[in-house]
């Protein structure tokens, strides 16, 4: 009885709330290649291009290139630069104007292969400089963020993947 009372409530509240529908469309490039067959170093690339609208308008460009160095085969720590440059978008836009963002980010990512499936752990750390609208002043941050993601492989080089991650802002000094 109380949980039916708890879905009443909870349904009634949830008429108030302001839908937005957006149709959004990313594009996403990752890759992370060998200087040469054997070397423990590489380079880490990535492009996201994201859209609304049904991908007709902007909501954000990042670029994120990066220096890959392999411990052995679980460990791969990584450190790059990346840029971010987010538009407003839907009907309730959370910025006035478009927004550059900079970023150093360090990371360690642990893969742990088992017979059936690969799991991956990836650590970064990310120091942030957001613009504003105008590009007149820049905020400094730091972010935390952990991702676990599950690799199961199908056939050949189809697989499935899911993974989630969490993010922690950590003040600065």
């Amino acid at each position: 009885m109380l949980s039916l009372l708890f879905a009443l409530i909870t349904i009634a509240s949830a008429q108030d709330r302001v839908t937005d529908n957006n149709a959004h469309g990313w594009y996403n490039y990752f890759g992370d290649h060998p200087v040469r067959e054997g070397s423990k170093w590489g380079v880490h690339l990535e492009g996201q291009f994201r859209r609304h609208d049904v991908a007709t308008a902007w909501q954000q460009l990042l670029l994120r290139p990066g220096v890959n160095y392999t411990v052995n085969e679980h460990l791969m720590l990584t450190g790059g630069y990346c840029f971010a440059e987010t538009w407003p978008y839907g009907d309730y836009p959370f910025t006035r104007g478009r927004f550059p963002e900079h970023r150093l980010w360090q990371q360690a990512q642990l893969r742990f292969p088992t017979k059936r499936v690969t799991f991956v752990t990836r650590l970064r750390f990310e120091n942030r400089w957001l613009g504003n609208a105008n590009n007149s002043d820049f905020r400094f941050e730091n972010r935390f963020r952990a991702m676990q993601r599950i690799i199961v492989p199908i056939r050949g080089k189809t697989y499935f993947t899911a993974y989630d991650e969490f993010w922690v802002y950590v003040k600065p000094y």
